[in-house]
Order: structure tokens, then sequence, then C-alpha cells
């Protein structure tokens, strides 16, 4: 059985395409799940290093994700984080379903829709369609390859910044994320990635484009049942922000169905 590349950041927290580019995300490409074979994925980590401590944070992320049908697949995922005190946590719930549209030898094209509840109180609702688009050298990734995702998140913001008189709007944000990754050895697979996002944030209509980093990720596929995810990122600053880092590591484990 292939292993599903597919990690905890890019389906369950997708927090490179969820409104904010962050280096939770693992680098890596997406593949839907065997039918009826179970996705069991966690990842932990941390974001901010080099900053103070109050700013760093803690994560992890769990996600359970199930094939339907061939070619498509269903998930939910819970993502937790704190600060580098172990305080101020909340979580992130996120559920969702994507296929592959098209599927031959050196193009695939992915589509998503993932909705997310979290923030405080967990009133935050975000949707977001999704869409990447991968070129494989080797049908089996056994070469080198490059991928593209975007996503475009709906989201409610309170443009006041008064919690007792908000004042909400419906806002957007569209996310890229452009990969490529090359086999270096039999399941030993190099990746690279840069992110950016487009926003319409401000209520006078502005828009503002946010530089989110570059991340490294180095995966090692154990045997046909897991692979191990390992990942550090680099924050590239904006203005008035200290540059930083993030790390992360975490597995993704196949489970054959009771039904095979």
């Amino acid at each position: 059985m292939r292993i599903a590349k597919v990690s905890a950041t890019t389906l369950c927290t997708i927090a490179l395409l969820l409104g904010s580019v962050s280096p939770a995300g693992a680098a890596d490409t997406v593949e839907t799940w065997d039918v009826g074979a179970t996705d069991v994925e966690f990842y932990s980590g941390v974001n901010g290093v080099g900053l103070k401590r109050a700013d760093s944070s803690l994560f992890g992320d769990l996600v359970l994700g199930f094939g339907l049908v061939n070619r498509l697949s269903a998930y939910v995922a819970q993502n937790i984080t704190g600060n580098g005190f172990f305080t101020g946590g909340s979580g992130t719930t996120y559920l969702g379903i994507f296929g592959t549209l098209v599927d031959t030898r050196h193009f695939d094209l992915d589509l998503f829709l993932n909705f997310d509840l979290g923030g405080r109180g967990y009133r935050d609702l975000g949707m977001t369609p999704m869409v990447e688009l991968n070129f494989d050298v080797d049908p089996n990734r056994q070469s080198w390859g490059a991928y593209v995702r975007a996503g475009f998140r709906l989201h409610g913001l309170n443009v006041t910044g008064d919690e007792d008189y908000p004042q909400w709007q419906t806002h957007t944000t569209l996310t890229t994320v452009v990969g490529t990754y090359l086999t270096i050895a039999r399941r030993h697979m190099l990746l690279l990635e840069f992110d950016f996002a487009w926003k319409h944030l401000r209520a006078d209509g502005d828009r503002e484009v946010e530089i989110g980093g570059v991340a490294l990720g180095y995966n090692v596929i154990l045997s046909s049942r897991i692979e191990l995810i390992n990942q550090v990122f680099f924050d590239i600053p904006q203005p008035g922000e200290r540059f930083n880092a993030g790390f992360l590591v975490g597995f993704i484990a196949t489970i054959p169905s009771a039904r095979k």
C-alpha cells in the first residue's frame, strides 16, 4: 500500500491556507487515501524560536482520515497550541473532504473543501476551498517534482477590535504555497516550500500581501505503513518583525480497514 503524502497541517490545520501564514505546516504534497484505509497522523513542534518566550508557541496536531471511494477522502482533525510558558492555550477543529479530479502519469489536480472552528470560545468559523496541482517526473515520485497549492478562505473579522461591541464583516484570504521535492534515496525525500498570503482584511477595502517563509522538510518512509515527517521553517520578517524559526516532527500511519 502506498503511504498517503498528507500532512496534518496541509489537511488538518491547513495553517498556510487558513488566514495565518505559519510554520506549523508540514511540507508535503497531498494524495487521497486508499478506499477503507484509515489515516492517522500526529505532529508536534515549536514556532517562534528566536522570539521572546511569551511570543513563541508549542503545538500539537492530530488528524484522522478515511478513504470514502476511489480518489475521494474525508478527514477530521484537532490542533492545540499555547505559548512558551504553557499558558494561553487554544484549539481549532477541522473537517473537510478532498478528491483527485485529474490523475495522470505526470500531472495531478486535487480539490478540497475545509471548515475550521476555533478562536476565543470557539466562535470563529472559516471555510476554505483549495486546489493543488502536482507535477511528477516519476509517477511514483522516485525522482523530482513540483507543486502549487492555493486556498481561498472566507472568515469573519471584528473590524472594531472591541469584544464588548463587535462589528463583524466577512473577509477573505488567498494563500499560495509553491513547493518542490527531490527523492534523494529510496524512501528518503527532501522538500522545499515557500508561502505568501494576499489578504483583504481592512474595513476600508485595502489589501495587503504577507510573506510567510521558507520550509525545508525531510520525510522518511520506514515501512509500507509508517512515514516520519521532519521540518524546519524560517520566517521571512515583515517590517517591525524579528527573524524566527520553527520545528516540527511527526508521523503518518496508514491502518488497513477491517473490511479488507
